[in-house]
């Protein structure tokens, strides 16, 4: 007998606008998803996770991996799920191997956006759960923005290769922020996971992310001269119009078929949430 379920995919921006975000979330699992995975969630004055969970009720519990530096550079990935249909059997934490040095230009750009120009740690988050007596892994994961698509296959594959030789499942789904910039990069993308036996749900879906509804502010730059920079670009955004689109964000899934996908065009991140409903 195949069983039907729905899984999410959400970059939520460093947790900026927490009451947004909660609302959206809390709209995507009424929509019926089972499992949502998210990235850049940091802790704030209120932990967004908890406020999330608070919101969608007793059913739901998490997994997140987050860093302990007191910035920006913390943010992580996290996994919520519905217990009434996921059960969780363990959780892995995993780093993702990281850059030794930004080149000058990526430096440049990471500045500009309000960063500090140093490389991050990247993190991912991935649980095993029983789902009608089978086996189901679902990662949540976000590669470098920086360091081009060689960096980003790099902590890919470390990736795949960990999964690969850990425990057994039946299924597996792969969700997250894959950064993928470049022109050929989702062929690569397509080359690697294809490679592993995954194929992506949500090939339908044409962008994630709209520079339009980026919020640039607190990025952990408070310098005058980057709020200066930071409200004359989206000063300049808002008054162009401008809808730079980019599909950054995928659901891959194996020993699974799609039925639909589809991009839940919520408010209150500059990536908007992803959604595949699957079938085994």
């Amino acid at each position: 007998m195949n069983h039907i379920f729905s899984v999410a995919t959400y970059n939520i921006e460093l947790s900026k606008r927490p009451e947004k975000l909660v609302n959206n979330i809390k709209t995507i699992a009424d929509r019926g998803a089972t499992a949502i995975c998210l990235q850049e969630l940091l802790k704030r004055d209120k932990f967004i996770i908890d406020m999330i969970v608070s919101k969608l009720g007793n059913n739901w519990e998490y997994e997140y991996f987050i860093g302990e530096e007191q910035d920006y550079f913390a943010h992580g990935c996290a996994i919520l799920w519905n217990n009434s249909v996921l059960n969780i059997t363990n959780t892995y934490r995993i780093l993702l191997p990281k850059m030794n040095k930004l080149i000058a230009t990526d430096m440049l750009l990471e500045r500009i956006a309000g960063f500090k120009g140093l490389p991050m740690q990247r993190r991912c988050i991935s649980s095993t759960f029983s789902f009608n007596n089978k086996e189901i892994r679902i990662t949540s994961l976000h590669l470098d923005s920086m360091g081009g698509s060689k960096q980003r296959i790099k902590q890919l594959s470390y990736l795949l290769e960990y999964l690969k030789n850990s425990i057994d499942v039946d299924y597996e789904i792969i969700a997250g922020d894959f950064n993928s910039f470049e022109f050929h990069e989702y062929k690569r993308l397509q080359d690697i996971f294809s490679k592993y036996g995954f194929s992506d749900s949500t090939k339908s879906i044409d962008y994630s992310i709209d520079v339009n509804n980026i919020d640039f502010s607190d990025n952990g730059n408070n310098s005058k001269m980057y709020k200066l920079a930071a409200d004359i670009i989206k000063k300049a955004v808002m008054l162009m119009n401008i809808h730079y689109r980019k599909k950054l964000d995928y659901i891959w899934i194996k020993g699974l078929f799609p039925i639909n996908s589809e991009r839940s065009n919520l408010l209150g991140s500059d990536h908007y949430p992803l959604i595949s409903t699957i079938t085994t």
